[in-house]
């Protein structure tokens, strides 16, 4: 058997957040080896593609087959996959028709953070992601290249809580966390467009990622690849500049398909969530309108399995 790979032809996707420019997939790590691909040959000399993906959280791959010989083209093309964490079969280019003849191809591949098709869960609640019992008034983010007339996603949605800087920031649903960025210290002005702002990223369970931001450096109370419940602490706001009066950024999105197979523009796909707050449940916030923040037993624990569900209403008691 014969093993081969094949990381040449790979790059990452970047794509642009307005005004946290931050990138789906940006980690200070070296991410060219984050993912890669490997091709094993059965006794019948066809090749089986396989992913290996180093991480804890999924990518979906786009595979573009520029030639083939000796086999069928792989539909559709371009071919998407989600490669999950570890090493996971793609694909085999099978002997077509009653070829004696080797299969032949060449491929360019890239790859990108979340899932090739995600299916988001509109059942879910969310938490306000603000300590419990606290009153927050909501705003919203404009995408920043509105400032020079470039029209942004038909989906942006991005929502602002107002906090007092050094407030304690609250997973708004429970996911892995994904992505840290720990390294800018907020002085001067408001940077309200700048790219350096302090954030994390959360995994939902259906592929979604919450992004968190404007938080300050050295307040992390969790760690790349550490598991969150609704309602766990996550970070501090800084908004020293705004003691009173700050804000913290917070949206959801998804991987958009539409741009892997390259009918569209746009990276991601914005969602807007729905929240339970102290006296309503399953709403849309409405801008410049107060929620107190409520932390219900059934909401942090309704992504849990019925075994984790008991684990922690036995501690919680």
């Amino acid at each position: 058997m014969r093993y081969q790979i094949l990381n040449i032809n790979s790059k990452i996707r970047i794509p642009l957040f307005g005004f946290l420019l931050a990138t789906f997939g940006l980690n200070a790590q070296d991410t060219s080896k984050l993912v890669t691909i490997s091709v094993e040959y059965n006794n019948d000399q066809e090749p089986t593609f396989y992913s290996y993906n180093r991480t804890k959280i999924p990518y979906a791959l786009v595979l573009s087959f520029t030639s083939v010989r000796n086999t069928i083209q792989p539909s559709p093309s371009p071919y998407l996959y989600t490669a999950k964490p570890g090493k996971k079969k793609i694909l085999t280019l099978a002997r077509s028709g009653a070829t004696t003849g080797n299969v032949t191809y060449q491929f360019t591949w890239s790859y990108s953070r979340g899932c090739h098709k995600t299916k988001v869960k509109d059942d879910i609640e969310y938490l306000l992601p603000i300590r419990e019992n606290k009153t927050t008034k909501i705003s919203n983010y404009y995408y920043v290249g509105e400032v020079v007339n470039q029209e942004g996603p038909e989906d942006f949605y991005v929502l602002g809580f107002s906090l007092n800087h050094l407030d304690t920031v609250f997973a708004a649903r429970r996911g892995i966390i994904s992505t840290i960025v720990d390294e800018y210290e907020q002085t001067g002005p408001d940077k309200f467009y700048s790219k350096e702002k302090n954030l994390v990223q959360v995994l939902h369970d259906d592929c979604t990622f919450g992004f968190y931001s404007n938080l300050k450096k050295g307040s992390f109370l969790v760690k790349e690849g550490d598991k969150v419940n609704a309602g766990d602490p996550i970070a501090l706001l800084d908004s020293k500049n705004k003691p009173k009066n700050g804000k913290l950024a917070f949206m959801v999105l998804y991987t958009n398909p539409d741009f892997l197979r390259g009918n569209s523009t746009n990276a991601r796909r914005y969602v807007i969530p729905k929240f339970r707050t102290l006296k309503e449940k399953s709403i849309q916030l409405e801008l410049g309108k107060d929620y107190t923040s409520f932390h219900p037993s059934d909401i942090i624990t309704q992504e849990m399995s019925r075994r984790e569900r008991k684990r922690w209403n036995k501690k919680n008691q």
